[in-house]
């Protein structure tokens, strides 16, 4: 099974992921950034940004044909986080939300027919990374790829895990994605076989 995982992002960069394997065997095959410029948000740049997204997206799902496309997507977080007592010390940037909504608006258009699973980012570390020991070294080194320090260990997990440096951490949640939607797909293989 061949899956594409996006950290999506819409203004941002979306991290991207080509992750194989079967039986539990998992490789990542490449990984990369969709990277967006950086201006003052005006309507034009609005649309510039979806038909880059878009463009990429679908140059990458003709290209690689991934049986599925797995999406990182914390507005399940931040809709909890607008209900509760947080949101009164930090409230929800609905910028942000509407950014998502964007993003994930242009990939169910570029995406096609591929399959798509939206996957929680917590929930995703947790299952890919839970148990890992990374050597003190590999976190240094990941301290140093990181451009925000919490991120930096799941730079490092994703090296301890796969063996593959990835250049930030868009790509290294895309890489978790991949990885938990591969292992969520092997799950639902092995009870259909069961049955």
């Amino acid at each position: 099974m061949l899956v594409l995982g996006l950290d999506l992002a819409f203004a941002g960069p979306t991290g991207w992921a080509l992750v194989g394997g079967e039986d539990r065997k998992a490789r990542v095959l490449d990984v990369g950034t969709i990277r967006q410029k950086k201006r003052r948000v005006t309507e034009e740049l609005q649309r510039e940004r979806a038909r880059h997204l878009f463009e990429e997206i679908k140059r990458l799902v003709e290209s690689h044909r991934p049986d599925l496309v797995a999406y990182e997507t914390a507005e399940q977080w931040l809709l909890s986080k607008a209900r509760s007592r947080f949101r009164q010390r930090h409230p929800v940037n609905t910028a942000s939300m509407l950014s998502l909504g964007y993003a994930k608006a242009v990939l169910w258009l570029a995406s096609g027919e591929v399959p798509l699973l939206q996957v929680e980012p917590n929930a995703a570390r947790r299952v890919v990374l839970s148990g890992l020991v990374v050597p003190p070294e590999v976190r240094e080194l990941a301290k140093a790829k990181a451009k925000r320090g919490v991120k930096a260990d799941v730079i490092a997990s994703v090296f301890a895990l796969t063996g593959v440096w990835v250049e930030d951490d868009h790509q290294a949640d895309a890489v978790v994605v991949g990885l938990y939607a591969l292992e969520v797909q092997d799950e639902k293989e092995r009870a259909e076989v069961s049955r």
